[in-house]
């Protein structure tokens, strides 16, 4: 490849950059203090080990990943699924894991907050299908649903054949 890497930038535009990416403000002066007493061949990597272990790395990117879901917070279920999700990010939870919870949770949402993935959809087949597709598979198929997608390979086959996955799902 012909790509050249980018030149490192200087410390304080790193250590402010991180940390607006990961827990979503800029630095206080006690944390540029800290960081720049730290030894400069050390500094970035504590830095970010600093900010993933805050509660509000887990709260920033808990309500990340809530969007990219479509959590609602006034849908059944809903806190019940922001604070499974706020769990697994303290817990620091793989995506795989909390992907598997999310399709698989049984029960209620008050003994499995998963379970509010699919209460928001009132887990109806056809509506699962089009909401899994987008939100853990990154497809848009949904229009699949009435016809052979237009701009894409899905079939409407294939979208039914995702709805009877959830087919015994009930709300």
């Amino acid at each position: 490849s012909n790509l050249t890497p980018a030149p490192l930038i200087a410390d304080t535009a790193y250590l402010r950059r991180v940390t607006i990416d990961l827990i979503g403000r800029i630095p206080t002066v006690t944390e540029r203090r800290l960081y720049e007493s730290e030894p400069a061949d050390v500094r970035r990597l504590r830095l970010v080990e600093r900010l993933v272990a805050s509660e509000r790395f887990a709260d920033r990117w808990a309500v990340w990943l809530g969007d990219m879901i479509r959590a609602r917070s006034d849908a059944d279920g809903g806190p019940e699924l922001d604070r499974f999700l706020r769990r697994s990010m303290r817990d620091g939870m793989p995506y795989d894991r909390i992907v598997r919870q999310l399709l698989t949770a049984v029960g209620t949402p008050g003994h499995d907050g998963a379970i509010g993935y699919f209460a928001a959809a009132d887990a109806e087949p056809l509506e699962m299908a089009g909401v899994v597709a987008q939100t853990l598979l990154g497809i848009r198929m949904k229009c699949a649903r009435c016809h052979d997608h237009p701009f894409d390979h899905w079939s409407q086959r294939e979208y039914y054949e995702l709805a009877a996955f959830f087919g015994e799902t009930r709300s």
